[in-house]
């Protein structure tokens, strides 16, 4: 992706994006993060939640 910049605004600084290429991928609605999710990702992470340390 870097190289397809410097390429643009070197070789044809008319053609250079006003977006960054991966906008339109970048503007997607992300799920909300709710307590399960951080209890569920941390346990996997290994956190120690409650005294639950299983190792």
């Amino acid at each position: 992706m870097l190289g397809q910049y410097i390429g643009l605004a070197i070789g044809a600084p008319k053609k250079f994006p006003d977006k960054p290429f991966l906008s339109s991928t970048q503007e997607k609605k992300m799920m909300p993060i709710t307590d399960d999710v951080l209890l569920k990702t941390a346990t996997l992470l290994g956190a120690k939640i409650n005294g639950n340390d299983s190792r």
